[in-house]
């Protein structure tokens, strides 16, 4: 995924490359080598850049975009998601199943949780999401867990029955993510409690997109679903030519889906029409 900030498009590539492109011009002043792939988005803030990587010891580093240089690098073991910036603190998984907290100004680890010993699996391939009190992710082990923001302490803990590699949703008062198992997810984001299960027969990769009435998700099975976002009821179904492994992007009335069968879709976000 691409980050924006300004004028500028930010891109990572798994070459190990960080591009900077001038929206306008579709020129760019270079790019940075960050010495390994980048799977997730890089964070921006004012004229510091976060860059997590993986295959590297140092995975998580903070680029100064007015000197070009380095300014901390943080060893976190190997990083396939995109790091949440609150306020002064970054948040950030990893493939070893771990969820840490970051000073943001110096790279210093505030707090580490860890996936219970006992999971089946404790990769983490989910992006984090926060309500502003709660760090949510979920894991390879179909779990998705709810940790405090300030101390690092798990608040609560819900199942699926299949892997979590999308990032969830935090909106309307839940957490909304889908599985591996084929079906998606709504759970009360204080309590993990669950909300509604909705089968949607194959699995999903991408995450979702969230407005005020829907949710928009697309599957490995060819189909992009709207669903309504208090009881999960399937409002429209559009298909695809390919596996939709990328989230939604929700315009006014328009939803956009980007699909691995190299095609752009732009659907009516009311009716589901191409």
């Amino acid at each position: 995924p691409a980050g924006i900030v300004g004028n500028y498009l930010f891109v990572a590539n798994l070459q190990r490359e960080l591009h900077a492109i001038d929206i306008a011009t579709e020129k760019g002043p270079g790019n940075y080598d960050t010495g390994t792939a980048m799977v997730g988005t890089p964070v921006i803030n004012g004229s510091e850049m976060y860059v997590a990587v993986s295959r590297n010891d140092e995975s998580l580093l903070a680029y100064n975009l007015i000197t070009g240089t380095t300014d901390w690098r943080s060893t976190l073991g190997d990083i396939e998601t995109s790091p949440l910036l609150i306020g002064r603190r970054l948040y950030v998984t990893s493939v070893q199943g771990t969820l840490t907290c970051i000073e943001s100004g110096n790279g210093e680890t505030v707090w580490t949780y860890r996936l219970p010993l006992h999971v089946r699996t404790r990769t983490v391939r989910s992006s984090p999401a926060s309500d502003g009190t709660n760090i949510i992710f979920g894991g390879d082990d179909g779990e998705l867990y709810a940790v405090g923001a300030d101390d690092g302490k798990l608040r609560w803990s819900a199942k699926t029955d299949g892997s979590i590699v999308a990032s969830p949703s935090v909106a309307l008062g839940k957490v909304y993510v889908g599985s591996l198992d084929n079906a998606f997810y709504a759970f009360d984001a204080k309590t993990g409690t669950r909300v509604w299960k909705r089968p949607l027969g194959s699995r999903i990769f991408a995450s979702q997109a969230v407005n005020d009435r829907s949710v928009f998700v697309g599957t490995s099975g060819r189909y992009v679903y709207c669903l309504d976002a208090q009881t999960g009821t399937i409002v429209w179904r559009a298909g695809t030519n390919g596996v939709v492994n990328s989230p939604p992007l929700i315009s006014g009335s328009v939803v956009y889906v980007g699909c691995l069968d190299k095609t752009l879709y732009a659907f009516a976000a009311g009716t589901g029409e191409l």
